[in-house]
């Protein structure tokens, strides 16, 4: 397994995603495993094999958990969601750490996961809380965390000392309350050198960015997780389909705009770029 980037639009070659298995959506209630609704599973499966086929059209490396033993993985009801599990740095995997106690078992069944795929890199455990989502290169020897919430201060201190030495510097933008979006990745997403999309009701920053396309909270945005999209190339996005008001604003400012089914998933309280996690992208 190959991993690496220093950018987060260089051209997507490989992702990781986590196999739904029905006995992980249907262990607790749909409060207690924080989805927005119950998911139906066999629709939610139908959804996962319709995203996968269309990263592999798109070219990318698809790894998955599908093959592991039952026995190696602990359910867990978010475990779909692996972007929060891992931060990529150019040389090494930085180890999430999730905030709720619902989700430690995920840090377990990812080493796991990197184990099955022979992964033999560095691994970065920052032994304080930090998801990924919460991690944006914002430029190519600069990463933003979002700090206060589901990533802490110990974490962001960490990684400082650690790559301050290599020329990256780390920086900080506070997070938002706890709610939906939980993450920086569920308020901002970067889509080229110079664009942003970004939901400033929810956090105002602009994270340095020229080009900022500010969306409002419309039903889109807030119900059909319409900015909640995997970058595959400058100005190209993967995008859940049903989306239409919004998919038009996208490529008026010249973004090519790809649509998967992703209406059960998104139950779960997440979509695209929540469930993915990019593993290697071309240098930038």
């Amino acid at each position: 397994m190959d991993i690496g980037y220093n950018s987060e639009y260089g051209r997507l070659k490989s992702v990781a995603l986590h196999f739904p298995r029905e006995k992980e959506l249907k262990m607790m209630s749909a409060k207690e495993s924080m989805y927005v609704k119950a998911p139906d599973y066999k629709k939610v499966l139908k959804e996962f094999q319709q995203y996968v086929e269309l990263l592999w059209k798109l070219d990318i490396d698809v790894y998955t958990d599908s093959e592991m033993p039952e026995e190696d993985i602990i359910s867990c009801p978010n475990s779909i969601y692996m972007r929060d599990i891992a931060g990529i740095m150019s040389d090494a995997i930085i180890l999430g750490n999730p905030k709720y106690d619902v989700r430690k078992p995920e840090k377990n069944n990812f080493k796991k996961f990197l184990e099955y795929h022979n992964y033999a890199g560095n691994l970065i455990d920052t032994d304080s809380e930090f998801e990924g989502a919460d991690m944006f290169w914002t430029k190519h020897n600069e990463v933003t965390l979002s700090v206060g919430n589901r990533t802490s201060l110990k974490s962001f201190d960490h990684l400082k000392q650690m790559y301050s030495r290599k020329g990256i510097k780390f920086r900080i933008v506070p997070a938002a309350e706890e709610g939906i979006p939980q993450h920086l990745l569920g308020a901002k997403h970067i889509v080229s050198k110079d664009t942003l999309i970004s939901r400033a009701s929810i956090n105002p920053s602009s994270l340095g960015f020229k080009n900022v396309i500010e969306l409002e909270e419309t039903p889109e945005v807030i119900y059909g997780y319409a900015m909640n999209v995997v970058t595959v190339g400058p100005n190209e996005i993967i995008m859940p389909e049903g989306n239409p008001e919004t998919m038009a604003l996208f490529e008026d400012n010249n973004i090519i705009c790809h649509t998967t089914p992703m209406y059960e998933i998104c139950k779960m309280a997440g979509g695209p770029a929540c469930m993915t996690l990019p593993l290697k992208r071309k240098t930038v």
